[in-house]
């Protein structure tokens, strides 16, 4: 790689030379290199002007759409719209088809053939409606349509002939005054005829009438008899019509359409506009070919800015080396005058976007200039193992991953091989070489490779040590990776993986990003994790501060800051104390370098942000930046994230972070990473020379009923009591017109069919109406216990009058995933007055998510502070800037998945998240039912 890089540096340098022997009226580099140039086209700034579209940010469809729009195969209905899910119409299919195969000029010129003359200044037909009867006309001539099919389409039942001729007569009433001659009156119906015949095109084309003619315009050959099998799978494939058929089963087994659900194909559904951007996505080269237009993979190797002198002004231009995946090299140019698109990120711009290492497709006119390059998504997969092959001749190898999966990997021409962190080539690996292969969307673009005398190899354990501690940076049901020292590494989570937090059980998804923790191994060579010890409340972030430094003292590695504020719960705060002493033992930055505290304390006098823990009593700064600009607060959603920039989008911001961004979560320091697409956040900025870096950043953690790392999840529903059976709960309709409820996305949504749990022995029963446990024995036994026996009176005539059947109720549950079945755990269940139903259910009830910032035994009352109130009408998050008391008197708790009970309240920790479904009891405090704690 090293001696490649050479020679393209060397090419480089000569061609800049070169070019200052380039005559006036020379453009480009061609002449002085063996390898292919492409040159931008012309006006590119005009074209990207047309593809802005405001209504694709964060849609599934976006890279499709983004792609169509690159190679001018899809437009939207305007510059700034795409309308990806409205549908898609006969003619639009039908047009998009004839681009594709290249005939859209013909399709224009047929059209132009056929357009009438206008009557004066009338312009009845659009240029619109007149190339679309070019596209027709090609489509027709090249096989894609069929008269029948056009037959079909223009066939009007008499209700709707009758309602054309009566718009017909409206519309000509209104060109009767006109002054128009007879011949132009007669000339003005048959146009305005034309056009309301014509708009029977206009109206949504089936799904299975768009598979067909992808097929035809690719010329696929049906497909019969014992062949049909993919359409087969549908539970709905005999709607299709029968003619239909071989061609579908063609497209599908092509993989260019699939079904809208993996049963459901639903030939005579309306097709969207995303929906043929993917289908065009998935075809891929095929249309190219038939438009002259070449597809190319490779990867930026570097770029170059050049300037060349053309008479008297100078042109800088800017050159890409590409290294393709065949080996074989070219250049890229761009200029102001000559560029061409690129899709990043889900994002469209100008080939500035690219950087060095970028992997690209890119395509290539006839003209043998560049219109449109994408980036090959930053998505990495890491897959991690022991080599079994190496195949130089056919570039490629084997090898078996920790799971015991084999890969069989071909690998392009421009994979980085490395050897103990040295350029190395296929040839240096052997047979049994621990390896690591990064993937970038499917293409090896690196294999890291390790020889056993290797002490800093992945999984590898010093001789002699059984246990590994570090940081949590990323943790899945699979594996944890940990900061150890400044390095990251990674471990296996296996099944027998024991977890423990303050020396008891607890489950994996208590392991959050952040936390310290200290991995055990039965084989000091193996990257199995025995077990996995979270050092608890020590390793928490306590308190957010930005504040004047005034002091530095190396000796005590301590700072005192002054004029201090404090973050709590989307605000800065003033601090009690003019001024504090904090312990400095972890990382100090200024912008995104690191620095020691004896280059902090020349810092004396800026502004900084720490993040402090509260070690052993004392505070402690585990990072600390410098503070450099004017501030600027943000607090909203992750709308685009380029970790290979370093820079993310908020409220239409470009933002810039660093290793030195302070990033918050679960009240615990987390790497930069931990950053997604539409996250929830609050985020602090410096406003330095016109740019924005990210300082603060707090991650809302709002996932508590989320999807969890372990299979498992938690659900709330709210219902009446239909059954009671052998440990089983039937849950059905709240009222005559209320079925009963499931909260999904922390909003409450009906379910029509009842509902049959699991209940346990350990299943938490709390009757909130006379706000006393009901033994889980008694609840679920109710038909056949003695009451006799129940020494409570209030219970003892509960379950005499069997009143819980019919009654109504709370129930959090734990649902479990494990190969595709979903199973459902009733937790604990809250039993409340009935007449809640009608008074409450769909008025208050709410949720909201905070902290704990206080408990009050005596008072069964619950503080929360950084709290936040989910808004049901606009969907989303709203921060309470003040605390808010909530009864816990009629609460269902749970911690960490297990129902407490009133008397052990007490284990409810300060500063531990909490998720809340209470109902306005009066105007000064609200009654929680459900409260979900992790802690």
């Amino acid at each position: 790689m090293e001696n490649k890089l050479k020679k393209t540096y060397s090419l480089i340098l000569a061609i800049l030379l070169l070019l200052q022997l380039i005559p006036p009226i020379s453009y480009g580099i061609e002449g002085y290199t063996s390898h292919p140039v492409y040159n931008g086209v012309e006006n590119p700034q005009d074209q990207l002007k047309n593809f802005h579209y405001s209504d694709i940010s964060g849609h599934w469809g976006t890279v499709p759409i983004l792609e169509m729009a690159g190679l001018s195969l899809m437009r939207g209905v305007a510059p700034s719209r795409f309308r990806p899910n409205s549908s898609l119409t006969y003619v639009e299919a039908l047009t998009v088809l004839v681009r594709a195969i290249g005939k859209e000029a013909e399709a224009q010129q047929l059209g132009e053939l056929q357009a009438p003359a206008n009557v004066r200044s009338l312009l009845l037909l659009s240029a619109v409606h007149n190339w679309g009867k070019g596209a027709v006309q090609v489509a027709v001539n090249e096989g894609i349509i069929t008269n029948e099919e056009i037959n079909q389409i223009i066939n009007l039942t008499p209700q709707e002939q009758e309602n054309l001729e009566n718009q017909l007569e409206r519309q000509l009433a209104r060109f009767q005054n006109g002054g128009y001659s007879g011949e132009e009156i007669a000339e003005i119906e048959r146009q305005v005829k034309e056009k309301l015949e014509n708009a029977v095109w206009n109206r949504p084309v089936p799904r299975q009438q768009v598979a067909v003619w992808v097929a035809r315009a690719l010329k696929l050959q049906g497909i019969y008899g014992d062949k049909i099998v993919k359409t087969y799978g549908f539970d709905d494939w005999e709607q299709i019509d029968t003619e239909k058929i071989p061609l579908i089963e063609a497209v599908l087994n092509q993989n260019i359409m699939t079904g809208i659900t993996p049963n459901t194909f639903a030939p005579r559904d309306e097709f969207t506009r995303v929906q043929m951007a993917q289908v065009m996505f998935n075809v891929g080269e095929a249309f190219l070919v038939q438009r002259g237009i070449t597809q190319k993979i490779g990867r930026v190797m570097e770029i170059e800015e050049i300037i060349q002198q053309q008479q008297a002004n100078e042109i800088k231009k800017r050159v890409y080396t590409i290294l393709n995946q065949d080996n074989s090299q070219n250049y890229l140019t761009s200029d102001a005058g000559r560029d061409f698109l690129v899709q990043k990120e889900g994002g469209l711009s100008l080939s500035s976007l690219l950087e060095q290492g970028d992997v690209i497709y890119y395509f290539i006119n006839p003209q043998q200039e560049i219109i449109y390059a994408r980036v090959v998504p930053t998505k990495i997969t890491k897959i991690e193992g022991f080599i079994d092959l190496v195949d130089v001749d056919n570039n490629r190898f084997a090898m078996t991953d920790f799971d015991g999966k084999k890969h069989l990997m071909e690998l392009p021409a421009f994979t980085e091989v490395m050897v103990n962190g040295v350029p190395a080539s296929l040839e240096d690996l052997i047979y049994g070489q621990e390896v690591k292969a990064t993937l970038r969307q499917g293409m090896v673009v690196s294999i890291e490779a390790y020889l056993e005398e290797d002490p800093y190899l992945h999984g590898y354990i010093p001789p002699g040590s059984k246990t590994k501690v570090g940081d949590v940076l990323l943790i899945s049901s699979t594996e944890i990776e940990l900061q150890v020292e400044g390095e990251r590494e990674k471990y296996r989570i296996l099944p027998t993986t024991i977890v423990t937090r303050n020396d008891q059980h607890a489950k994996l998804f208590e392991v959050k990003e952040g936390d310290r923790v200290i991995l055990s191994f039965d084989d000091i060579y193996s990257a199995d994790i025995a077990s996995i010890k979270v050092e608890d409340d020590e390793r928490h972030i306590t308190n957010i501060y930005r504040g004047k430094l005034e002091y530095v003292s190396e000796r005590n590695k301590e700072m005192i800051i002054n004029s201090i504020s404090e973050y709590q719960g989307a605000t800065w705060n003033p601090h009690p104390q003019q001024k504090i002493s904090i312990k400095v033992e972890g990382d100090i930055y200024l912008g995104g370098n690191q620095i020691t505290l004896k280059e902090l304390s020349g810092q004396t006098g800026k502004e900084l942000y720490v993040a402090v823990e509260n070690s052993y009593g004392t505070q402690r700064a585990a990072k600390v930046l410098v503070k450099e600009g004017s501030t600027i607060l943000y607090e909203n959603k992750v709308t685009g994230l380029q970790f290979g920039n370093s820079r993310m989008v908020v409220e239409n911001n470009t933002i810039s972070f660093n290793e030195g961004t302070i990033v918050v979560q679960n009240n615990r320091l987390v790497d930069i990473l931990n950053l997604e697409n539409q996250q929830s956040i609050y985020l602090a900025a410096d406003l330095n020379q016109g740019r924005r870096n990210a300082t603060f950043i707090s991650i809302e953690y709002d996932g508590m009923m989320d999807d969890r790392i372990d299979g498992t999840r938690l659900v709330v529903y709210r219902g009446r009591i239909e059954d009671l059976g052998d440990y089983s709960l039937t849950l059905g309709r709240l009222a005559y017109q209320l079925d009963y409820l499931k909260l999904e996305n922390h909003q409450w949504g009906e379910i029509a069919r009842p509902q049959k749990l699991t209940m346990t022995e350990d299943t938490y029963v709390f009757d909130s109406e006379i706000q006393k446990e009901v033994p889980t024995g008694y609840f679920l036994n109710s038909r056949f216990i003695d009451p006799n026996q129940i020494q409570d009176l209030d219970l003892r005539t509960r379950i005499k009058n069997n009143h819980y059947i019919g009654k109504s109720a709370f129930i959090i549950a734990r649902e479990t995933t494990l190969q595709g079945e979903t199973t459902a755990e009733i937790l604990g269940i809250n039993l409340t007055p009935n007449h809640f139903n009608y008074y409450h259910i769909l008025n208050t009830d709410h949720s909201a998510i905070g902290e704990i910032a206080e408990v009050d035994l005596d008072a069964n009352e619950m503080t929360i502070t950084n709290l936040r109130h989910w808004n049901t009408l606009s969907s989303r998050w709203e921060s309470v800037r003040t605390q808010e008391v909530v009864s816990m008197e009629k609460a269902t708790i749970l911690v960490n998945d297990k129902p407490i009970s009133r008397e052990e309240f007490y284990q409810l920790k300060q500063r531990a998240k909490v998720y809340i479904i209470k109902s306005k009891a009066s105007a000064t405090h609200d009654d929680a039912y459900i409260v979900v704690v992790e802690q």
